[in-house]
């Protein structure tokens, strides 16, 4: 018996391999199945049809991983709705070894500020025998009707409006309809994400700064309707409060400019390492400027580094935050 089995495979395979001299089905002594298949461009070379919604389209199982719960040890599941499960989930090649032209993402929060999330039901359409009272204007001929229904609710987004934004990560398919790759969307997202971070820090600079000129103006106060109070020591340049262990960072001159400008700023004897950073109004940091005078220094903006506009820039000693001003660059 096993042998007549053995014949009737071994037809088969001769009779399918016929068919087409470049089409191979082999199947192995260890239940191994290989196909070898010169089909084009979405050519199917392993096709199965099933009829029912959440019937078995695909299934491998791997004993290996069996137990008392699962005797069959499901490792990957295609339903017939098209729904995929797998047991570890799937992997993308991502190695540098397979990967050229690198660049960072230019814009990223600006891509996903655009990007337009929704909320939807998919449809699709279910052909059914027509009963004897649901003839459709008494047709006797009519033997079947289509009926739309639809999916549980979900959200996503539509491939029209995320091909105008990141086209990159938009497939045309081989019916003309739009597939969107959700995770070539990752990527954009960690870098907004990012910048995102650093327009709040940038903000919270600002606030830590003005919550700082706020006490020293207390302070002031103070010490004005208080004579006892020790008073502190002024510099009659531009009548700021300093002390010899204070750092100070002055308003860039002139203000607006429109070649150049010069920002002077204090830093005291015991400081280890200042910068002053400039950064635009979305707080994106746009230049770094090391500091290597100790006392009174000065560096000089030049205008044709940046574009018109208003900028904050903040001096950093030694991983503090000392102060922020803003300069109006003139066209």
């Amino acid at each position: 018996m096993k042998s007549i089995r053995l014949i009737l495979i071994s037809v088969i395979i001769a009779l399918f391999c016929s068919n087409n001299a470049f089409s191979q089905l082999k199947v192995d002594s260890d239940g191994s199945l290989s196909i070898n298949s010169y089909k084009g461009n979405w050519g199917r070379s392993n096709s199965t049809k099933v009829h029912y919604q959440y019937s078995c389209a695909y299934h491998l199982s791997n004993t290996y991983y069996s137990t008392s719960s699962n005797s069959s040890g499901d490792v990957f599941y295609v339903r017939g709705d098209g729904q995929v499960w797998t047991r570890l989930g799937f992997l993308t090649a991502s190695d540098t070894i397979f990967k050229t032209n690198i660049e960072d993402i230019r814009f990223p929060l600006e891509k996903i500020k655009n990007l337009h999330g929704v909320t939807y039901n998919r449809k699709y359409t279910v052909v059914s025998p027509v009963d004897d009272d649901k003839q459709i204007h008494g047709s006797a001929h009519t033997k079947q009707f289509e009926e739309t229904k639809l999916e549980p609710r979900e959200y996503g987004l539509l491939a029209q409006e995320v091909e105008k934004i990141i086209p990159e990560v938009v497939i045309e398919m081989h019916d003309s309809t739009k597939a969107i790759s959700y995770p070539s969307i990752i990527p954009i997202l960690i870098e907004a994400i990012k910048e995102q971070q650093q327009q709040i820090e940038t903000l919270q600079n600002i606030v830590d700064i003005h919550k700082k000129e706020i006490e020293e103006c207390k302070k002031c106060c103070l010490q004005n309707n208080n004579p006892d109070l020790k008073s502190t020591k002024i510099n009659d340049s531009d009548n700021n409060t300093i002390k010899d262990s204070e750092n100070i960072l002055h308003q860039n001159s002139p203000n607006p400019f429109h070649e150049n400008c010069k920002i002077n700023y204090y830093l005291a004897e015991s400081t280890k390492n200042a910068v002053i950073n400039i950064y635009d109004m979305n707080g994106k940091q746009l230049k770094s400027i090391k500091l290597y005078q100790l006392g009174n220094g000065y560096i000089t903006i030049n205008g044709n580094e940046f574009n018109p506009g208003v900028y904050l820039y903040i001096l950093i000693v030694d991983g503090q935050r000392v102060d922020s001003k803003q300069m109006i660059l003139t066209n």
